[in-house]
């Protein structure tokens, strides 16, 4: 597990998979469609917004970065 600070702290959202233990792709998919199955049974739509970020912080300035996540309390090996 990549991120057990933010686990135990419960800091991360319910709806992130990756990275996260029992939480696979699979897992995603099949929640997914279990929404989807239940909100057409009440004849609704359902829309999905999928977001990949991982190239987006590039460019983020790590020194500052790095005293704002110190600064929330996350572990130095984490941080670094």
């Amino acid at each position: 597990m990549k991120n057990p600070h933010l686990e135990r702290k419960r800091e991360l959202h319910e709806g992130q998979f990756g990275c996260r233990k029992r939480r696979s792709c699979v897992d995603a998919v099949t929640i997914l469609m279990n929404l989807r199955q239940k909100t057409w049974m009440k004849r609704k739509v359902v829309g999905v917004l999928f977001i990949d970020v991982q190239s987006a912080f590039n460019n983020v300035n790590k020194t500052f970065l790095g005293k704002h996540m110190e600064a929330l309390g996350l572990e130095i090996g984490l941080i670094r």
